[in-house]
């Protein structure tokens, strides 16, 4: 399928594969016989040219609250950064060494972080943030 519908032929060229996961072959012939000789080498092979035709079509999104088993793994990142030996239940982990750097290796200021928690199926997330802020009053200026 290509986008904005239609369908595309793949023809073998030996140069690369299609992955295009689980899907079934129908293969239609007449009766016949191959003749091998069963003392010595039996070398065989079948070159089945075939295509694949997938009309253009959608899926609705499948709203609800689903149960099942629980996810077996979570990735987190802050700011891009894996966080790196948490299961799927951890408390008190210190982003800070995650969050995003200046040049002078300091936490970037004045602008938005983020955290990611991606779990490895379908699951529910229950988390909490909270932050630490230290001011320090520096008589006028801005700082």
């Amino acid at each position: 399928m290509v986008a904005g519908g239609g369908t595309v032929t793949f023809v073998e060229s030996g140069a690369h594969r299609h992955n295009l996961g689980y899907h079934t072959h129908y293969f239609e012939s007449e009766p016949h016989v191959h003749g091998m000789d069963h003392t010595h080498g039996m070398d065989h092979t079948h070159n089945i040219p075939h295509t694949h035709t997938i009309p253009s079509h959608s899926h609705d999104i499948e709203y609800g609250i689903f149960e099942g088993p629980m996810p077996t793994a979570v990735t987190v990142k802050i700011d891009g950064n894996v966080v790196p030996g948490l299961g799927t239940s951890a408390d008190e982990v210190d982003i800070v060494p995650y969050l995003s750097k200046d040049s002078s290796g300091r936490i970037q200021r004045g602008t938005w972080h983020e955290i990611e928690i991606t779990p490895n199926s379908l699951g529910r997330i229950v988390a909490s943030v909270v932050a630490q802020i230290f001011i320090q009053s520096r008589g006028g200026g801005n700082f």
